[in-house]
């Protein structure tokens, strides 16, 4: 949930479940006192479902309000026992009317690959932060960060491990120079937290 304008309402996104087992994704706005919705809206196609997580309020050039980008997965039902979960981003406008969407498909199936969280950077772009599987056989992952243009071209994904441990980027911040902080989990023996600073680019950063 992401508040569009100082005393404005909010933008709310997630999934809903009418029929039971079968997840839309769902994103909706509401008045500041909760009163009132203003549109909602519910993305579905065959054999598609999924989640969103994550959401942010964009603006074009000149800083007006110009709709909203959101963060997921989506669920591929291949067919019996075999699926597949995949990062997905969502552009929308200010009625949330879609503009674009990006799934990131990955390889195999049995896979768990998902974005937690989206941002818009300072030169319009939009950075998704997230995990991938390595190893399926094992449940290996290592966190992930996506930058894609303003009409959804990837410009880069990267990948970031470290050895022993399942990474997970759960959330991401832009710096004002441009660069990102990644926070997360590791998980070995036990779960502790991860955090990362990456450039522009996506390559390791310094550390503060």
């Amino acid at each position: 949930m992401r508040q569009i304008a100082d005393g404005g309402g909010y933008v709310v996104v997630g999934y809903d479940d009418p029929l039971g087992g079968s997840r839309n994704l769902w994103a909706f706005e509401v008045s500041a006192d909760g009163s009132t919705i203003t549109w909602q809206k519910r993305y579905e196609s065959t054999g598609v479902t999924g989640e969103l997580f994550s959401v942010d309020v964009t603006h074009d050039g000149g800083g007006a309000h110009d709709g909203f980008v959101a963060a997921g997965f989506v669920f591929f039902d291949v067919g019996g026992s075999v699926w597949a979960e995949h990062p997905y981003v969502l552009r929308i406008d200010t009625a949330g009317a879609i503009t674009w969407q990006k799934q990131f498909r990955g390889a195999g199936d049995y896979v768990e690959e998902r974005a937690y969280c989206v941002r818009q950077t300072a030169d319009l772009d939009f950075v998704a932060a997230g995990s991938v599987m390595t190893d399926v056989a094992n449940s290996d992952t290592d966190a992930w960060v996506a930058r894609l243009a303003t009409d959804g071209t990837v410009s880069w994904q990267k990948q970031y491990e470290v050895a022993g441990e399942d990474l997970a980027a759960r959330s991401i911040a832009v710096e004002a120079g441009g660069g990102m902080l990644l926070a997360g989990t590791a998980i070995a023996s036990d779960t502790a937290m991860w955090t990362a600073r990456i450039n522009s680019d996506g390559t390791l950063g310094q550390a503060p």
